[in-house]
């Protein structure tokens, strides 16, 4: 298989089947994650992650409570076939009305905001090079997306053909454009472990991910997509329907 892009060399490297090609592109990844607050589940993201001749495209849409309390947002990331970012949008659909951008734009990274269609784009510039992954709030699948740069970047396949990692944190600059904020993410491979998901016992692999905003841990199945997320100082599990 040949494996151009950086989240191919990473699906080549854990062995991710891939759907067959299609006009627009290659299917990586697709469904949804179910965001539990204890034991109710309070909100749903849909996502795909799609291998194009360029790169690779993420898109989700997050939707959360019913009525005056609902919450919708979508979003799209394209990034290069070596990882780095092209472009990034989201748009919050409700309660409010806002939308913003973040591209590179010379040796930084350029966002601009709205908060409705009438006002003038505010700037807001990060000085970070546009190999800084981007890991928005309310956006979990780019944890995955962060978890495969991650095993294509510091991880190997060793003589026997086992997943070989760095046993020390590695460090990944990450930028949330929701909260115009910038931070690095610390990320290790911590090995097997057997969790419950959707009431069966699985023996999964388990990442984390440590960063200002706490600690995230990440359980990937043997093709290294997401099954399970837990954020103990939330109280937040995010598990794929």
């Amino acid at each position: 298989m040949k494996c151009a892009a950086l989240l191919a060399l990473a699906i080549c490297l854990v062995a991710v089947p891939l759907a067959a090609k299609d006009p627009v592109g290659r299917g990586v990844d697709a469904g949804s994650f179910g965001v539990y607050n204890g034991a109710k589940r309070v909100a749903t993201e849909t996502f795909s992650i799609e291998e194009t001749s360029g790169g690779s495209m993420i898109k989700t849409d997050f939707k959360a409570g019913e009525g005056a309390d609902a919450s919708h947002q979508t979003s799209e990331l394209e990034i290069t076939s070596a990882g780095d970012l092209r472009r990034y949008e989201f748009h919050e659909l409700a309660p409010g009305k806002a939308q913003a951008t973040v591209v590179p734009s010379e040796s930084f990274l350029m966002q601009r905001s709205t908060l409705n269609s009438t006002e003038k784009p505010e700037e807001h510039p990060y000085v970070l090079p546009a190999s800084t992954s981007v890991l928005d709030d309310f956006v979990f699948v780019h944890r995955q997306v962060l978890a495969w740069r991650y095993l294509a970047t510091a991880c190997h396949k060793g003589q026997s053909g086992a997943l070989e990692c760095p046993k020390q944190k590695t460090q990944m600059g990450v930028v949330i454009p929701r909260g115009r904020a910038s931070m690095l993410v610390g990320v290790t491979l911590t090995g097997r472990e057997k969790v419950m998901v959707h009431g069966q016992e699985r023996e999964l692999n388990r990442l984390t991910l440590t960063g200002d905003q706490g600690e995230w841990q990440l359980w990937m199945d043997d093709n290294f997509r997401v099954v399970r997320m837990f954020i103990p100082d939330q109280n937040t599990e995010v598990v794929r329907d």
